[in-house]
C-alpha cells in the first residue's frame, strides 16, 4: 500500500512540475507575440500614412480616421496589448520624409 502512496505521489509532483512549466513556456512565447505583433501593426500604419501623405491623400497633421476615409486601411486593427479598437484619433505628422505616430503607449 505505501509503494502505491508513493508512486502516486511522485507521479502527481511530476504531473505539477509539468504543469508550471507549460504555463511559464506559454506566457513567455505569449509575451514574444504580442511584442511582435505590435511592431506589426505600428509598421503597417505608418507604410500606410507614408503612401498617404506622398499621393496627397493626407494632411500634414491627420488621423488613423484619415487612413480608413481614403481607404488605406480597411480592416479595424485591435491592439494586442488591450484587445481594442486603435484609438482613431491618434495623430500622425509627416515632415516630408518621415512619418511620426504619437501613439498612446498604454494602448499598443
Amino acid at each position: 500500500m505505501k509503494k502505491g502512496q508513493n508512486l502516486l505521489t511522485v507521479l502527481l509532483i511530476i504531473g505539477l512540475l509539468g504543469l508550471f512549466i507549460t504555463i511559464r513556456v506559454y506566457k513567455e512565447y505569449d509575451k514574444d507575440y504580442v511584442e511582435k505583433r505590435t511592431i506589426s501593426i505600428k509598421n503597417q500604419i505608418i507604410y500606410k500614412a507614408k503612401r498617404c501623405y506622398i499621393e496627397n491623400k493626407c494632411e500634414d497633421n491627420s488621423t488613423i480616421s484619415d487612413l480608413y476615409k481614403n481607404g488605406y486601411i480597411k480592416d479595424d486593427i485591435i491592439s494586442p496589448k488591450t484587445g481594442k479598437l486603435l484609438n482613431l484619433e491618434t495623430k500622425i505628422l509627416y515632415d516630408g520624409e518621415n512619418v511620426k505616430v504619437l501613439w498612446d503607449e498604454d494602448e499598443i
